[in-house]
């Protein structure tokens, strides 16, 4: 297997996808058929799939529906994604995980990491996601526990270092294109909590190729009571996690 000519055909999908919406701005020209549009029904008819990475240690599998947790999480989002009568993004509205030193993590570009303990991608997982990230893909991490230098947030953190030593994550400015992607966000206000008021990031090749938060935007789209905020810091977090897909379909 060509793994790189694999990454690409998968990213290659999503620009042809954006350039029948619209790249820049993705426009609306498909309004009238997005409301009739059936979701697809398997990731393969989908243009776009939020892709769970399975781990070592840990629990990848927080707030699923599938395997057993809670509430499925990323369904929700889905849901409100293809719910925008604006777009006709057609995005695959289960779960999908994938253990990240699989061969087939290389058919997507889109991955998401969580969950509130240690996290081991191990080597060859390490290995697989750096190629995907460097061949144009992107990841999300969310830390469900929030906690610092502990779990989640210290494993993550220790993988980052082993797969990029090079480039750190780093505080992105309110001026970053995540921000307005979709909805004009003008502060962060978190997920289920606020720990941090501001999202983290990583730049490979001149673009944010990863974006991490410690606020638990997961748990926020499952339905836990958001603190301090309320309802609209649920809202917040939906907006949120819609702006990362439309940023990283953008570069995808």
């Amino acid at each position: 297997m060509d793994i790189q000519e694999t990454i690409q055909k998968a990213i290659v999908s999503r620009r042809e996808m954006l350039k029948t919406m619209g790249a820049a701005g993705l426009t609306t020209m498909f309004s009238r058929l997005a409301g009739a549009q059936q979701a697809p029904q398997t990731p393969e008819g989908a243009n776009f799939v939020f892709t769970r990475l399975i781990y070592d240690g840990g629990d990848w599998n927080t707030d699923t529906l599938t395997e057993g947790k809670l509430n499925g999480a990323e369904i929700h989002l889905m849901n409100r994604l293809n719910a925008l009568s604006n777009h006709n993004l057609q995005a695959f509205e289960q779960e999908h995980s994938i253990r990240a030193d699989s061969d087939d993590v290389f058919e997507h570009p889109f991955l998401y990491v969580t969950g509130h303990g240690d996290v081991d991608l191990n080597p060859q997982g390490r290995e697989n996601v750096k190629r995907i990230i460097q061949n144009g893909g992107f990841l999300l991490a969310d830390n469900c526990s929030g906690a610092k230098d502990v779990g989640f947030d210290r494993g993550f953190r220790t993988q980052l270092q082993l797969m990029f030593p090079e480039n750190p994550l780093e505080q992105l400015p309110m001026s970053h294109p995540v921000f307005s992607s979709l909805h004009k966000i003008d502060r962060v206000q978190g997920g289920d909590k606020l720990l941090d008021p501001f999202l983290e990031g990583v730049d490979i090749d001149g673009r944010t190729a990863i974006i991490y938060t410690r606020n638990d935007l997961g748990c926020a789209w499952e339905g836990h009571h958001c603190l301090p905020g309320g309802e609209a810091q649920r809202t917040h977090a939906f907006k949120m996690g819609m702006n990362i897909v439309f940023y990283a379909l953008s570069g995808i």
